[in-house]
């Protein structure tokens, strides 16, 4: 885990990705703070210092801030994204959790750093479920069974996972209270207006997910 620049160019946003951020938040897609999401358990620190000295983008798959004004932000299209903020010392971060980041554990890797660089407690924590492949239409291998067992559920002779309570059971073990969860409940395959990989192939667009902290001055 270590500090990385903001990126000062950002390749993987699309120009709809860019005018629609211009225009509803103000905010330049160049100073976003972009990841290269590799399906691992890899966090970084998003601070103003290392935009300044670097601009390389680094390979990641969760992104942590306490600072005004830095936006921080990750791509889907199935992928589920999860929004963390710690109320008590203003930090958030963003998450990337494919199925194999969250048999990672990313979630956990995610609050490991806010708890050493900010003091973060589980009970503090505030977490949003996005849009992702939900187990109604994310049909998997019988190899999930081992990696999931309590996730993966039998229908009609196939087999589903739950990717929003694998992430979920563990953000509870680890002491996140279950009032501080909340999940959008929107499945990127059968509801119309998500980016998904599953349903579209290599016509998929991505989805944006971005977080910020604003002077609340």
């Amino acid at each position: 885990m270590m500090d990385f620049a903001l990126s000062k160019s950002a390749p993987q946003f699309s120009p709809r990705q860019r005018k629609y951020l211009e225009r509803h938040t103000q905010l330049s897609l160049e100073k976003v703070f972009n990841i290269q999401q590799v399906h691992g358990r890899r966090v970084v620190l998003a601070t103003r210092r290392s935009y300044q000295a670097q601009t390389k983008i680094p390979q990641a798959d969760a992104v942590v801030t306490q600072e005004v004004g830095v936006p921080i932000a990750v791509r889907t299209a199935d992928c589920l994204p999860i929004f963390f903020c710690d109320t008590r010392h203003h930090v958030i971060a963003v998450v990337h959790a494919g199925w194999r980041s969250t048999r990672k554990r990313i979630a956990e890797a995610t609050l490991q750093l806010m708890r050493e660089k900010f003091g973060t407690r589980a009970k503090d924590l505030k977490v949003v479920f996005g849009p992702a492949l939900r187990s109604c239409c994310y049909e998997v291998g019988k190899e999930f069974l081992r990696y999931f067992p309590q996730e993966v559920s039998h229908r009609n002779g196939r087999l589903f996972f739950d990717l929003v309570a694998a992430n979920k059971r563990q953000l509870i073990a680890l002491g996140v209270r279950p009032s501080g969860i909340v999940d959008r409940r929107k499945c990127t395959f059968c509801q119309p207006g998500y980016a998904s990989y599953r349903r579209d192939a290599e016509q998929s667009t991505r989805m944006l997910s971005v977080m910020m902290l604003k002077d609340e001055k």
